[in-house]
């Protein structure tokens, strides 16, 4: 029976300090793809319920947007902030910065206090830009953590709603094609479900929300992430 929900083990070391480093070893990283597999099927068995049952509903939930600086990549501020890799020297967060950019955002609705400069810091540090024996994706899980917060992988749809009307955030990894002419798969904040639409959030369109259908929305998503305090 696949698992409705997932908490990455690898966020602090056998010491209980933060580990901040992407790298895992051979058996981390397949004990954690094996994982990732498990619930990305689990999004995909029960989404045709779950848009059945939120149609029948009419339900929506939303988090308020006075509560979330939505800032726009794409400034100025960003490009000041480095994020290189040996390929590309010149590279900022307004280029490569969603992640870090997403996460500060999380951090500063739930009162927790960090700048982006300091979590593109950790990100250089710790490697997070490549994908070899670790993965990018748990920069998310790994700072939530870090900052003390409760950060969760759902295996199923039937969480979200909840979650966003508890006052958490609800996190989602969309595939590379929903954005074609991005850098790789692109991180998104669910601000709202409503009319049949996910409402959400990407820094390259600042605080100009997003919406796309349900069935398409969870079709492309591969992770799916809730936050709370």
């Amino acid at each position: 029976m696949a698992k409705n929900m997932y908490r990455f083990p690898y966020g602090v070391n056998s010491d209980g300090t933060p580990k901040i480093q992407a790298r895992m070893t051979p058996e981390e990283y397949a004990e954690y793809k094996k994982h990732l597999e498990e619930m990305a099927n689990g999004l995909k068995k029960d989404r045709i319920a779950v848009i059945n049952e939120l149609d029948r509903m009419g339900a929506y939930a939303y988090v308020p947007l006075s509560y979330l600086n939505l800032v726009y990549q794409k400034s100025e501020e960003f490009k000041k902030i480095p994020y290189p890799v040996p390929s590309e020297p010149t590279r900022t967060v307004a280029s490569h910065g969603a992640f870090q950019i997403i996460v500060h955002i999380v951090l500063d609705y739930f009162g927790r206090c960090a700048t982006i400069e300091d979590l593109t810091r950790i990100a250089n540090f710790g490697d997070w830009q490549h994908d070899k024996n670790g993965t990018w994706h748990h920069f998310v899980d790994v700072i939530c953590q870090t900052y003390g917060l409760d950060v969760v992988r759902f295996g199923s749809w039937w969480y979200v709603f909840n979650a966003i009307n508890d006052g958490n955030i609800v996190l989602a990894l969309l595939d590379h094609k929903m954005f074609p002419d991005g850098h790789g798969n692109s991180l998104v904040l669910i601000e709202g479900i409503s009319n049949g639409k996910v409402i959400f959030y990407h820094p390259r369109f600042g605080n100009r929300l997003l919406r796309c259908g349900i069935a398409h929305f969870m079709l492309n998503t591969k992770v799916l992430w809730g936050i709370a305090d």
